[in-house]
């Protein structure tokens, strides 16, 4: 008889250095909230790329995960740029995406129709919801195999790949970024992309910024901050 296979909860979450106010947060959220649920109680075996060995790039190894993990929780709290990257793409593969956020955050996109699960880390009463929530709302996922999401080819994924990239040096302090326009410009994007090489992927990516003016100043923000660093 063959063995079933675990189910894989790959974690979003901002990361930030090592005794940080926000790696603690993390780390406590993943320990005593996530776990006890996916890990203890679902079988499932939680992915957080920082606490992951691999030999790949840690852009490959992200996108890799948010293509192939059966789960993916993402915390919105601190409103991160590349949080809410990694959120667009997941959510433009149409595969299962649970959102979470520190109750005492504002949340500052629209969210209407989107369901994020409140967590507070100081109350035991409050961490006992969340985790009766978070197993509740896992449980009406559908993991079938059946259930279809969009593809990207190579060089679709080799030019994500790189846009990912730049994202990623943009770094947290950049609120000035839009965090909505990341995550709008990705979900419309991936969902979009059936191009064979890289100049025609590019082509329509930029159709899609062009498509919304806002994106348009929030790249040129972008640029003109990367040139900055380089500099």
């Amino acid at each position: 008889m063959e063995e079933k296979k675990q189910k894989t909860c790959f974690i979003v979450c901002p990361i930030s250095d090592e005794g940080s106010g926000i790696r603690e947060r993390s780390d406590t959220l993943l320990k005593h909230l996530i776990k006890p649920v996916c890990e203890e109680e679902l079988n499932f075996k939680v992915i957080r790329i920082d606490k992951l060995p691999h030999s790949n790039s840690i852009t490959a190894e992200i996108v890799k995960n948010l293509k192939e993990a059966d789960l993916v929780i993402a915390d919105t709290t601190d409103n991160n740029p590349n949080c809410f990257y990694e959120i667009g793409y997941r959510a433009a593969l149409s595969k299962p995406l649970i959102l979470i956020r520190n109750s005492e955050k504002n949340i500052p996109f629209d969210v209407a129709g989107t369901n994020i699960i409140d967590y507070k880390l100081d109350n035991f009463d409050a961490a006992d919801d969340f985790k009766s929530k978070l197993k509740e709302t896992i449980s009406i996922l559908d993991f079938s195999s059946k259930s279809e999401s969009k593809k990207i080819d190579n060089s679709s994924d080799e030019t994500l790949n790189k846009i990912f990239n730049l994202l990623l040096t943009i770094d947290n302090k950049v609120d000035k970024f839009n965090s909505n326009i990341i995550s709008e410009i990705t979900k419309n994007f991936v969902s979009s992309v059936d191009k064979k090489n890289e100049n025609e992927v590019m082509l329509q990516f930029l159709k899609t910024v062009l498509a919304n003016p806002k994106s348009m100043q929030s790249l040129i923000t972008l640029g003109k901050f990367v040139k900055d660093q380089e500099e």
